[in-house]
């Protein structure tokens, strides 16, 4: 499943670039952008933010991309369906099965990953869901990936090991989850690329 150049005709153009449909057989190479840079909400580490989709265009997003050299729409797209945007949600995980926790406010969330750190469990947390995996690899305390932009690099630094390894590809997108159904994976972003489209075309965010 490499990825392919119609991103123009596709919606997802200009000077932003992206991937076209997952079972495209061409290559291409994620894009950078350089766009406008917004605002993070002086309330999204205490409370969610009113706006559903702040973390479009967002500075955290572009400089998580621009650092790890990947795609930021495919970034704002894995946002979208770990977590539709919450920074404090949450999901253990057993049995292969997650279970997702909330919603919740940023103390209830602290408490949760917290305990869940001190058991032991495998979770994920905040709005890319990054996995305890990680958390135990490099000693991090995982309340620290409450915070969204945290959150955001890490979640761009986990995409770019999996380029590294499978390419510009839909499945390295498939992979950054962890998930057994790399196609589905890859397919739900996918379908959040095109949904968040519609968003930067409505707030002009599309040339």
């Amino acid at each position: 499943m490499h990825l392919h150049r119609h991103l123009l005709r596709r919606g997802y153009g200009g000077p932003l670039g992206a991937f076209s449909r997952p079972t495209s057989r061409r290559s291409t190479w994620f894009c950078l952008a350089v766009v406008c840079l917004g605002v993070l909400p002086d309330s999204v580490a205490a409370e969610m933010p009113p706006d559903r989709f702040w973390y479009v265009n967002h500075s955290c997003v572009v400089a998580a991309a621009n650092r790890y050299a990947v795609t930021v729409q495919i970034l704002e797209a894995i946002i979208l369906v770990e977590s539709e945007g919450d920074p404090h949600a949450v999901n253990v995980n057993r049995d292969g099965k997650g279970d997702r926790r909330g919603p919740l406010s940023f103390k209830q969330a602290t408490d949760l990953v917290a305990e869940l750190w001190k058991a032991g469990a495998n979770f994920d947390v905040g709005i890319a869901q990054i996995n305890s995996v990680h958390m135990r690899q490099y000693k991090i305390d995982p309340v620290h990936f409450l915070d969204p932009c945290i959150n955001i690099q890490w979640a761009a630094f986990v995409l770019r090991q999996k380029i590294n390894e499978y390419q510009e590809t839909w499945t390295a997108v498939g992979r950054y989850n962890g998930s057994r159904n790399i196609a589905g994976y890859s397919w739900k972003v996918y379908r959040a690329l095109e949904r968040l489209a519609g968003i930067r075309r409505a707030r002009g965010l599309l040339r």
